[in-house]
């Protein structure tokens, strides 16, 4: 039995092109201003709520917690050409950035600016009841994450 999404957003995500992205040879990151995305892609994902509405308390008063998690059904990426078949490989990255949620009518919920953005800084793929992959965690925070280059 696979889980599925419950009333699920649609998050509009940028995808780094580390063809075309200037690196930084010493930190392996992409060099300020040089980054390159590909056009935006929407991917149907359940935005967790509990992470995104924490504050957390700071001497000059609350700050909020920017971090995120996206849940994705592995079903809706396949459908969409995220997922290779042969591989199994997910084209989802640690760097993309998230631009924006939309509700299922494409109406804006939120827009994430950029500078400073919110990125992908880890990808995790779950198990449903039957153990196989079934959906894709993508912890989203608003500072950029380094990269490999062969990412």
């Amino acid at each position: 039995m696979k889980v599925r999404l419950v009333r699920p957003l649609v998050a509009e995500i940028a995808q780094l092109d580390v063809t075309a992205t200037e690196f930084d040879l010493d930190f392996q990151e992409p060099r300020r201003g040089a980054r390159r995305e590909r056009a935006p892609i929407h991917v149907p994902a359940q935005v967790e709520v509990a992470t995104h509405e924490r504050l957390l308390p700071s001497p000059s008063g609350n700050l909020p917690d920017s971090r995120l998690v996206l849940v994705m059904d592995c079903d809706d990426l396949a459908r969409l050409g995220l997922i290779e078949p042969g591989s199994n490989q997910v084209a989802l990255r640690v760097g993309d950035r998230l631009v924006r949620l939309l509700s299922g009518a494409g109406a804006v919920i939120e827009v994430f600016p950029y500078p400073p953005g919110v990125f992908i800084t880890e990808l995790r793929p779950t198990a449903g009841l039957d153990r196989d992959r079934n959906l894709l965690l993508a912890y989203c925070h608003d500072r950029e994450q380094g990269l490999s280059r062969g990412v």
